[in-house]
């Protein structure tokens, strides 16, 4: 779980790592509300749609959004090793600023999204296999995401208090 500040966007953190030697895993892609970011570390995973069976595979920081239909699948080959955030539903857009709409159903290159930030943050989370110190790289992540939040909403709030009825008359 996310520390307790992070909680009202982020749901939770997963690591998965796995070895397929020859063999292959499949997971559907199930409806949910909430966006992910995701990091691939090692081989990438494919994600076909269902009726295009053809090769499609994940890039190394993905942004998923909301899915609203079962449309692809996953399908995991040789050394996998991946870190998503799980974000509640308006958890990505509040930290981000980033429409939730256009995303749904879709997964996205996370640069392209997200910025120089999120790559430096890719390099630092994939030179090291701890989960506990890839959640607290980020942690420090979020928090700058946090102190973004706090300085729009004291903006906010002061031009708030300028314009309102009581301070004019």
């Amino acid at each position: 779980l996310p520390e307790e500040r992070l909680r009202p966007f982020v749901h939770s953190y997963v690591q998965r790592e796995s070895r397929l030697h020859g063999a292959e895993f499949v997971e559907p892609v199930v409806a949910r509300l909430g966006s992910i970011l995701e990091f691939q570390f090692a081989d990438p995973y494919d994600v076909p749609l269902y009726g295009i069976e053809k090769p499609n595979p994940s890039v190394p920081i993905t942004v998923i959004g909301p899915i609203t239909e079962r449309r692809a699948r996953i399908v995991i080959r040789g050394h996998v090793e991946a870190l998503s955030v799980l974000f509640h539903p308006l958890g990505f857009h509040t930290l981000f600023g980033v429409p939730i709409s256009p995303l749904a159903d879709l997964g996205f290159e996370g640069h392209g999204i997200l910025g120089a930030a999120v790559s430096e943050l890719h390099e630092r989370l994939g030179n090291t296999s701890s989960f506990l110190k890839r959640t607290q790289f980020l942690k420090s992540f979020f928090a700058i995401r946090l102190e973004r939040l706090r300085s729009c909403d004291s903006a906010g709030m002061a031009l708030r208090l300028l314009m309102s009825p009581e301070r004019r008359g």
